[in-house]
């Protein structure tokens, strides 16, 4: 079969398109605004590459209908167009190669057939996606490279999975992992993997890990030739995190969660003198898998105060490690107290460590340290249940504030991403120590009763010769 697959690439898009066909790289991030072609260059090399090698390729989203209405409706027809007028025909459906249909969708549109036997299947990885579709049909067959198109909509389980499929081999042909989104959040584990070289438990990828990864930015003036003055225009005019993210295609500071909507950072702390409460409280939970596991709990503890009504966290210290390492972080959070004097120091009973008796003496006899400790034995019930409960009217409501001091470290942006990532639902991957540490903190202060929004109420009482006006907090 003779044909050629070349087609018009802008600048930006030949460079991607160097990247996807290398031999070093096979985890690839494509990354910028709205419109910047990136997706285009990707789903070309997917259809390229079938034709060439004749090979199995899948190209996935999160939902199948958005896949169509973006890459099946739109991308793949044109890009299928311009490779049949490439080899001088007037319609890639009406096109035939020895007798066989050049390019033929089936199973609903959601497979592309080659007249040479690759193939590119369509799929969503959603949940519902997998069972109305069957998850065979993408998770059982072996690919020779896989696009997710907006990366962003996925949780890194669903990537790793998907990784291990890409086992079709072709002499010479490097697997490739390709993704492209808009960028979201920098508590995104693409953001994490990708800049920062970590694993989503903050572990640092290893040299030759780190080599095998790249990500290129790609805006939309890149694709100015495809898109013209006025679409670019219109994305300049987009504010906030839009603006950020489909005009600049940068990763934001902040992002919104399903159920604990927005972490509020402040550098605006009561003084000394007017904390109402102060606590250092710790969940130590005991590990329960190898010490240093992604899946491993983390022994939390947090400095938290209330002033006004308002929660405060002040700072927090998240550990897989020992009796020891938990202890020396509690000592770090009381001696960083601003009012020591009215500090309490809290702790679950229930996952109290067997040697924490012995190690607390040892601790106490080593650093001269040695405070009370008030033993938690509240019982929530159902702790996914206590936490949406106690923490979301705090979170809407805007009563919990955390400190500006700490957001950049590593500590601070695994309280954020356990924060925004908390959900009902389970996941391996993504832990809620912080969030359940933070409600025992939280309700051990104001009491355990479930919150309420809380409103100003304007009351006006008629005193001659004048009008006197009062507010006060109805609850």
């Amino acid at each position: 079969m003779a044909l050629t697959t070349q087609i018009p690439l802008t600048h930006k898009q030949k460079i991607a398109l160097s990247l996807l066909d290398d031999d070093i790289h096979d985890k690839l991030l494509f990354l910028g605004g709205s419109g910047s072609g990136k997706s285009f260059v990707i789903v070309y090399k997917m259809i390229r590459d079938a034709l060439r090698y004749g090979a199995p390729i899948l190209i996935a989203r999160d939902r199948l209908v958005d896949l169509t209405t973006g890459v099946i409706d739109q991308l793949v027809p044109t890009i299928l167009q311009l490779i049949a007028e490439a080899n001088g025909q007037s319609d890639w459906r009406k096109w035939k190669i020895d007798g066989l249909k050049f390019a033929s969708w089936t199973d609903r549109r959601t497979k592309l057939e080659f007249c040479n036997g690759g193939y590119i299947r369509f799929g969503g990885l959603s949940k519902r996606d997998m069972s109305e579709s069957g998850q065979d049909k993408i998770l059982s067959p072996s690919w020779l490279h896989i696009f997710v198109d907006e990366v962003s909509e996925e949780e890194w389980d669903t990537i790793e999975l998907l990784i291990t499929r890409l086992r079709y081999k072709v002499e010479g042909v490097t697997n490739k992992l390709a993704m492209a989104e808009n960028p979201p959040s920098m508590v995104h584990w693409s953001y994490a993997r990708f800049y920062e070289h970590k694993r989503i438990d903050n572990s640092m990828l290893s040299l030759t890990e780190q080599a095998k990864h790249v990500y290129l930015e790609m805006q939309p003036r890149d694709n100015l030739e495809n898109l013209g003055e006025e679409y670019i225009q219109n994305l300049s005019q987009l504010t906030g995190a839009n603006r950020e993210r489909f005009y600049e295609g940068r990763f934001q500071d902040s992002a919104s969660g399903e159920i604990l909507k927005k972490v509020i950072w402040t550098s605006n702390l009561p003084r000394k003198e007017e904390w109402d409460k102060l606590i250092i409280y710790t969940d130590p939970t005991p590990l329960v898998t190898r010490e240093h596991s992604q899946y491993a709990d983390y022994k939390t503890s947090i400095l938290a105060g209330l002033y006004d009504g308002m929660t405060f966290v002040l700072d927090c210290r998240m550990i897989r490690g020992s009796t020891l390492d938990m202890l020396q972080g509690i000592r770090q959070l009381w001696q960083m107290s601003p009012n020591q004097s009215i500090t309490e120091v809290c702790m679950e009973k229930k996952g109290v460590p067997s040697d924490f008796d012995q190690v607390m003496k040892q601790f106490a006899a080593m650093t001269g340290w040695c405070v009370p400790i008030v033993w938690d034995t509240r019982q929530f019930g159902e702790k996914k249940a206590a936490i949406e409960t106690f923490l979301q009217p705090l979170f809407e409501n805007e009563l919990v504030v955390f400190n500006e001091a700490f957001r950049g470290t590593e500590r601070g942006k695994q309280a954020e991403y356990q924060i925004l990532k908390f959900s009902r639902k389970n996941n391996k991957f993504i832990h809620d120590d912080f969030p359940d540490a933070l409600m025992k903190a939280d309700t051990k202060m104001k009491g355990k009763s479930k919150r309420v929004r809380t409103t100003p109420v304007q009351l006006i009482g008629l005193v001659r010769p004048a009008y006197v006006s009062h507010t006060r907090r109805k609850t």
